[in-house]
Parts: C-alpha cells; sequence; structure tokens
C-alpha cells in the first residue's frame, strides 16, 4: 500500500486527459483543436523542457494532507487529499497578438474544467474534488508568444498503508 495516493492521482489524471486528446476519437481537446483550427493538444506527465510548441497540458509536482478515516490503528486508514499542480501551455509562432494565446489557454482551461467535471471518479477510490488556485502568465519575443495557466487541481481518496 502506497504511503500517499499523490503519484497514483496524477497518474490517472493523466491518463484520462490524454484520452480527451487523441485526434480524431472525438474528445474534448481533440474537439476543440478541431473546431478552432488550432494544433492538437498534447498531454505530457511532467515538463521535461526543451521544445513543445503547440498546446500542452502537463502534471507538475503535488502536495498531500492525510486524516485519519477510523479510530483503531491510527495511520492505517486514511482519507487523503492531493493537490497536483497541472499546466496548460500555449506557444505561438504564427500567432503573435498575446490577447489572442491568451484566449487559446483560456479555451483548453475551460475544456479541462468540463472533462474534471464529468470524470469526478479517476481510479478506485480517486475522486476529483474541485480546482483550488491557480496563476496565468505569459513570455512575449519577437519571435513566439508563449502563455502558461496553472491550476491546482484537488484529489481525494480513501486508503490504507502500512509501515
Amino acid at each position: 500500500m502506497p504511503l500517499s495516493i499523490g503519484q497514483p492521482a496524477k497518474k490517472a489524471l493523466i491518463a484520462l486527459l490524454r484520452a480527451q486528446a487523441v485526434p480524431g476519437a472525438g474528445g474534448a481537446f481533440d474537439l476543440l483543436a478541431v473546431a478552432h483550427g488550432w494544433p492538437q493538444v498534447t498531454v505530457k506527465y511532467g515538463w521535461t523542457g526543451g521544445e513543445v510548441g503547440g498546446v500542452c497540458i502537463y502534471g507538475g509536482g503535488w502536495e498531500y494532507v492525510q486524516e485519519d478515516a477510523v479510530a483503531e490503528g491510527p495511520g492505517q486508514v486514511v482519507h487523503e487529499e492531493v493537490d497536483l499542480a497541472m499546466t496548460v501551455r500555449v506557444q505561438s509562432r504564427s500567432e503573435r497578438d498575446l490577447e489572442v494565446v491568451d484566449e487559446w489557454a483560456q479555451a483548453v482551461d475551460n475544456a479541462l474544467g468540463g472533462v474534471l467535471l464529468a470524470n469526478p471518479k479517476l481510479a478506485g477510490s480517486l475522486s476529483f474534488l474541485g480546482v483550488t488556485a491557480g496563476f496565468g502568465g505569459f513570455v512575449a519575443t519577437d519571435d513566439e508568444t508563449v502563455v502558461h495557466h496553472g491550476h491546482t487541481v484537488r484529489i481525494g481518496g480513501l486508503h490504507g498503508w502500512s509501515p
């Protein structure tokens, strides 16, 4: 049994999002790209740097808190909440208007929210609980415009563990 459900929660969320991004499969991110003529959304487990281009959703780190779920055997069955960092990144070399690129990122944010609301059960006892925080930022140069929208996604679950 795991000490934390952080990594399994991240893995389940990434799998759900990847399924929505498969070209031609009719998932939320696929339909968004087709409807607007934008690049396909890619979903990555984490940001590894380098050139990604287009539209990418990637996972980051996580934090968790646990609370005993039963009085007997403290720490053996716990309710855990994981705050998982997720980032929407839109990079454009063809469209330089920051407001337009930011709108692309917002559209992906909205689709991400729709996917999470439509799929509250991720895997096993893991459930989507909400988006608890976020941020937005950008970098604009003569060559490209890159917009980042970060989200803290809360996932909860009940699990047991033993040392």
